[in-house]
C-alpha cells in the first residue's frame, strides 16, 4: 500500500475544511461552525457540517457577517464533543483550507484547550497555491479568486459553503499543476506550495542560456540530455517556452530541479 505522500495528487483524498469563528484570534476566540468537503479522485464525494457551541455569546458583528446566531449554537455540541466525529470523517486524507494558517491555528488551539491530540495529516493551503498559479488575479481571497476563475460559491461565509468553494478551487488547480508544473505526488504538491515564489534560480548554466532563449512559444515535444548526451526526460507541452521555463523557477518541484542539475553544460 502506498504512503499518502506518494499517491498521485489528483487521486488522493482531501478533506477541505473551513471554520466560522467568534473573531480572528485563535487564542482569544472560539469556533462556532465547521464545514468539510471531502474530495476523492477529483470529485466531492461527501460533506460534513455542524454548529459548535463556543461557550460564550456570538458577537453581533459576527452574526451580521455569517448569519449564525446564538440560538443556532446553544444546543450544538462543544468542540471536544464533536472532535472524534471530525477525526473519523477526515481519516487519513490530506487536510486543505484556503488560508490554512488561520483555520489550522483555531484547530490547534481548540485541541490544546480540550487536551486533544491534533491531526498530523499532510496539509495544503489553496491560498499559497493560488498565489503561484494565478499571479495576475487581482486578489487571492476566496471570494475574489472563485469569481476570477468562474467557480460557483454558494453560502458565502458559512462553513460548508466556503469549504465546498475551496474544494472546487482545489480541483480547478489540478490541471495547471500537472500540465504546467508537472506536480505528480502529494509530496510534490506540499513542496510546491512551500517553495519560494520567484522567476529564476541560479542553477541555469551559461551554456544553456542560448538554447533556452531559442525555445519557441508553441506546442511541441521537448527533451533533456545529461552531460553524456543521454536523454533523461521527454515531455510535451502546449507552450514549450513556458513549460521549460518552469523547470528553472524557484517554485519548480523537486523532480524538475533534479532534472535541471543533470543537464549538459
Amino acid at each position: 500500500m502506498k504512503l499518502l505522500k506518494e499517491i498521485e495528487f489528483e487521486k488522493a483524498e482531501y478533506s477541505v475544511f473551513d471554520f466560522e469563528t467568534t473573531g480572528t484570534s485563535a487564542r482569544f476566540d472560539k469556533v462556532i461552525e465547521i464545514g468539510i468537503a471531502k474530495i476523492s479522485k477529483g470529485k466531492i464525494i461527501d460533506t460534513f457540517q455542524s454548529f459548535i457551541n463556543p461557550g460564550r455569546p456570538i458577537p453581533f458583528f459576527i452574526t451580521q457577517y455569517t448569519g449564525i446566531t446564538n440560538s443556532d449554537v446553544q444546543d450544538a455540541p462543544y468542540f471536544e464533543e464533536l472532535f472524534y466525529r471530525i477525526k473519523d470523517f477526515i481519516g487519513y486524507s490530506v487536510l486543505a483550507a484556503h488560508n490554512l494558517n488561520f483555520d489550522y491555528s483555531f484547530l490547534k488551539h481548540e485541541c490544546s484547550t480540550a487536551g486533544l491530540e491534533i491531526f498530523t495529516n499532510p496539509s495544503i493551503c489553496t491560498l499559497k497555491i493560488a498565489r503561484k498559479l494565478y499571479p495576475d488575479a487581482p486578489s487571492k481571497s476566496l471570494g475574489r479568486i472563485t469569481k476570477y476563475l468562474k467557480i460557483q460559491h454558494k453560502n458565502v461565509h458559512r462553513g460548508l459553503g466556503d469549504a465546498t468553494a475551496t474544494a472546487k478551487l482545489l480541483m480547478k488547480m489540478f490541471k495547471p499543476l500537472r500540465d504546467n508544473y508537472e506536480i505528480d505526488t502529494v509530496t510534490d504538491l506540499v513542496h510546491f506550495q512551500n517553495s519560494p515564489t520567484g522567476k529564476q534560480f541560479s542553477i541555469i548554466k551559461k551554456k544553456l542560456i542560448k538554447d533556452f532563449a531559442e525555445i519557441p512559444d508553441m506546442p511541441g515535444v521537448y527533451f533533456f540530455k545529461n552531460i553524456k548526451g543521454d536523454i533523461i526526460y521527454i515531455g510535451k507541452a502546449k507552450s514549450l517556452k513556458n513549460r521549460v521555463a518552469n523547470y528553472f523557477s524557484n517554485n519548480a518541484p523537486r523532480k524538475s530541479k533534479e532534472i535541471v542539475k543533470k543537464l549538459t553544460g
